[in-house]
């Protein structure tokens, strides 16, 4: 996401990872390396409270993207100011993944990375689950049962659908939320624990976790977990459901599920948040791309042609 930009319009970059995720950008960047000029893209590794203040407000820099917490957004900010550095951010999300009475009950069919994105636990994923009562046991059988298909374990099998924790504090933190939300009242409807087997033995692994029962003001459902858990909150009356979704501190993303057109567009343009996608889940201009290829390619080979 911020390569691609920056590239297309003739910049060099340098990338400084999360230092608990340097060696899969390292991987990611000799994949490339053939395809772009050598200096085009630099990696520098470390600490952040060592190096990050050095490298953005260093005079060679034109543009600032950053992704993290709030805290060290807040950091980052500061550091760009000093030299009028222009920014952007993604610090942090609480999403809500709104489900209304006319949406579709199949989002696993319909959408295969529904629960994948809703259980993953980045800054985009739609952790903050909103299901109308009238739906929601139909729903959420559903949903289980597809959360409980997620293929665990080495990122490196084409089959795996969700990895391992990167780090073992982050591990703890996620762990430790599950014992939260019991306290809290919530109930575990499946997950909520660390995962078995010989392929995840190794790891930092938890399972995709889906918590019910769970209440707005929960801390469950307004600290930023940043592994996969996905709480359900029941909703009956529409406005209190979008005052709801709004309460948090957050504002990134967001989706709505529904066959109402006029729902959509009425719940969307009253979300306080970046990105509202609408029967769909994450699809970035990179998957419009992939799919307006994909049909020109098709559109040529019925014509014969090369």
């Amino acid at each position: 996401m911020k390569l691609a930009p920056a590239l297309a319009s003739g910049n060099t970059i340098v990338l400084k990872p999360a230092e608990t995720v340097c060696l899969s950008v390292l991987e990611f960047i000799a994949e490339i390396s053939d395809l772009i000029p050598r200096g085009v893209v630099n990696v520098v590794t470390g600490y952040g409270s060592e190096i990050g203040e050095a490298l953005v407000t260093h005079p060679d820099v034109r543009k600032v993207a950053f992704t993290g917490s709030t805290a060290t957004a807040r950091k980052i900010i500061a550091y760009a100011a000093q030299k009028h550095h222009p920014a952007d951010f993604g610090a942090g999300g609480k999403s809500a993944n709104i489900i209304c009475p006319s949406a579709d009950l199949e989002p696993p069919r319909k959408q295969p990375r529904y629960p994948l994105y809703s259980i993953r636990g980045s800054v985009h994923g739609g952790s903050r689950l909103f299901v109308h009562r009238s739906i929601k046991n139909d729903f959420l059988d559903r949903f289980v049962e597809a959360i409980k298909r997620v293929q665990i374990g080495d990122p490196l099998n084409e089959n795996t659908r969700l990895g391992a924790m990167s780090s073992r504090a982050q591990f703890e933190k996620v762990r430790g939320y599950f014992d939260i939300a019991r306290s809290e009242g919530a109930t575990v409807l499946t997950g909520g624990e660390v995962a078995r087997g010989p392929s995840v033995e190794k790891g930092l692994f938890l399972t995709p976790t889906v918590l019910d029962n769970v209440t707005n003001d929960m801390r469950v459902a307004r600290e930023e977990i940043f592994g996969p858990v996905t709480t359900v909150i029941v909703w009956d009356d529409e406005t209190d459901m979008i005052h709801q979704s709004n309460d948090s501190r957050y504002g990134l993303a967001g989706a709505v599920w529904t066959s109402d057109l006029n729902q959509a567009h009425r719940i969307a343009r009253h979300l306080e948040t970046g990105i509202v996608w609408v029967n769909s889940y994450y699809n970035l201009p990179r998957g419009s791309l992939s799919e307006a290829t994909s049909r020109a390619a098709s559109a040529v080979n019925l014509r014969g042609t090369s």
